[in-house]
């Protein structure tokens, strides 16, 4: 047994990713695939929803976008790769696809994800899509430690575009000058979505829901394409993640054909926030949660902070985490979120050593040292944060996702509350 375990150990990566290789040359599905310093996760499920009832599709459970979990996700659906079995599992179910199954799925969802120089080489050797889209880069981007500079990092993401057929879609954030230069390094045909003008699917009229309390509700917007503009309604999401996510979603649905009335009902109906992303629930002493504490970049820090800045409840809280693998960046990327925030929060709570150059900033741009907590680590807040909140308080949780916030989440979440069940929204 030791001996299997040591074999898999060496060469389980190799066998699953070859396997993988196999199943696409076999069963040539068509690859939509995502990158993107923000939002590739919730652009994934966005654009499940708009076409999951007419294709045959799969999309990962998770975040599977390394090597190992594209490969894991193109032989079958799991939602992680830990442990000893799910490895046998995986290598004897890549064996019945690849020389047994008679089905597979017509379309694949994956997001190719880096943290160095060479990974998205490494994944489109694997799997080439025939749609791409691209969903921000801001001027700092996660993952950034090991790249030159923000240049750096658009090089590596932009191979995925290079890969593309001639008769593929290069899905463009029409925001982002950087990304609406991938044109240029693609030679497939280029559809635009975002607020510019210029956008071949263009946003408007974002706004946030709120009741009489402040309590945030949802979020609208408008998507136009070709002479049609569509209300969008989005229950349970906040942020313009959510609206970019949509956007995307709706820009590919087109490409693949359908109906932009019918695809916008759908993604309203059945869209919903991947857990952990500005995904708002009711609170312990009648408090509302906004958690976004899965993962965190400056940019996605400061939507975060602006979200919260837009409501008016009794009181806005913000519970602020590290941001992490920003390198050099990382002193300045927190100085200038303090700074943000400073004059909008009614109590501030930080949480890693990192954060405490927020609270810092936060102190030197006005706001009363009285209304700001700093601790080590999220045990410490868990233990104490119940002393901190008042009844209608908004709260923002936000961090990346090795500071490990959701657990302060789920402490102050009203038990067994099922936001998306029990609460009904009257937008």
């Amino acid at each position: 047994m030791k001996i299997i375990i040591r074999f898999f150990k060496k060469y389980f990566k190799r066998i699953i990713v070859l396997m993988a290789r196999g199943i696409l040359w076999r069963f040539r599905p068509t690859i939509i695939g995502i990158t993107g310093s923000n939002g590739k996760t919730s652009t994934k499920f966005a654009i499940y929803a708009a076409i999951k009832e007419l294709k045959n599709v799969r999309v990962a459970k998770e975040n599977l976008n390394t090597p190992l979990g594209i490969s894991a996700t193109i032989i079958g659906n799991y939602s992680h790769l830990e442990g000893f079995f799910i490895w046998m599992r995986i290598f004897f179910k890549g064996i019945l696809v690849l020389f047994f199954s008679l089905r597979y799925p017509k379309i694949l969802i994956l997001e190719y994800g880096i943290d160095r120089p060479r990974d998205m080489k490494k994944l489109v050797l694997i799997a080439k899509p025939r749609i791409a889209i691209f969903t921000s880069l801001p001027e700092v981007p996660v993952h950034i430690e090991f790249f030159e500079g923000r240049e750096g990092v658009f090089n590596e993401k932009v191979r995925l575009f290079e890969v593309l057929p001639t008769a593929g879609f290069a899905v463009l954030n029409a925001d982002e000058e950087i990304i609406m230069s991938t044109r240029m390094r693609t030679r497939a045909k280029v559809i635009t979505f975002g607020f510019n003008n210029k956008a071949d699917v263009r946003i408007s009229n974002y706004e946030i829901k709120q009741d009489e309390a402040g309590y945030p509700l949802g979020i609208v917007f408008k998507i136009s394409y070709g002479g049609v503009t569509l209300p969008v309604k989005l229950d349970r999401s906040l942020g313009k993640g959510h609206v970019y996510a949509v956007s995307a979603a709706v820009t590919t649905a087109i490409i693949m054909g359908e109906n932009l009335i019918k695809v916008v009902e759908r993604i309203s109906d059945q869209y919903e926030p991947f857990e952990h992303r500005m995904e708002i629930s009711r609170g312990i002493k009648d408090t509302f949660i906004i958690d976004d504490t899965y993962n965190a970049s400056p940019l996605s820090m400061t939507e975060a902070i602006l979200t919260l800045k837009s409501l008016n409840p009794k009181r806005r809280v913000a519970v602020l985490g590290d941001m992490l693998e920003i390198g050099e960046y990382t002193i300045e990327a927190h100085e200038i979120v303090g700074k943000e925030i400073a004059n909008d929060l009614g109590l501030l709570i930080t949480v890693g050593p990192r954060a405490r150059f927020i609270a810092e900033s936060a102190k030197r741009h006005g706001m009363s040292p009285r209304k700001i907590i700093s601790f080590d680590t999220n045990d410490e807040v868990c233990h104490r944060i119940e002393e901190f909140i008042k009844s209608g308080d908004v709260i923002l949780l936000k961090a990346s996702r090795g500071i490990g916030l959701e657990k302060v989440v789920e402490d102050i979440r009203m038990p067994e509350e099922v936001f998306a069940r029990n609460y009904k929204l009257s937008m």
